[in-house]
């Protein structure tokens, strides 16, 4: 296992990355997003590295390239309403799925939509 500036110039690594392949507008600030600084469940997230915000397939893609390039461990979070467990951030790179809301196809007939990650449900 690296030391804590190993991990750190990784980190930093990754975002200078994402945010020169997909603009500086994709990786956000963690520590702003509420959704990781007070759960609704009350339990505690931990601090996650960096928070990415892709708005398309293709830039999810980019995301979890530079991930795998730089040892980054990614969490989806999307409107992070559940109360289960699974939302452990310490540490890993924190992908915001609301941006990926877009319908694909929507089928009425069928009674049945394939939608983005981000839809709310």
């Amino acid at each position: 296992m690296g030391t804590d500036d190993d991990t750190a110039a990784r980190a930093r690594a990754f975002s200078d990355e994402v945010a020169a392949r997909l603009g500086a507008h994709v990786v956000g600030d963690a520590a702003r997003d509420e959704r990781l600084v007070a759960h609704v469940s009350g339990r505690a997230l931990g601090r996650p590295h960096a928070l990415v915000r892709p708005r398309s397939t293709a830039e999810v893609v980019a995301v979890v390239d530079a991930a795998i390039r730089h040892g980054q461990r990614l969490v989806p979070v999307g409107h992070a309403t559940t109360f289960w467990g699974g939302l452990e951030v310490e540490g890993a790179v924190v992908v915001d799925t609301t941006g990926l809301a877009t319908p694909t196809t929507i089928e009425p007939e069928a009674r049945t939509a394939h939608v983005g990650a981000g839809v709310r449900v």
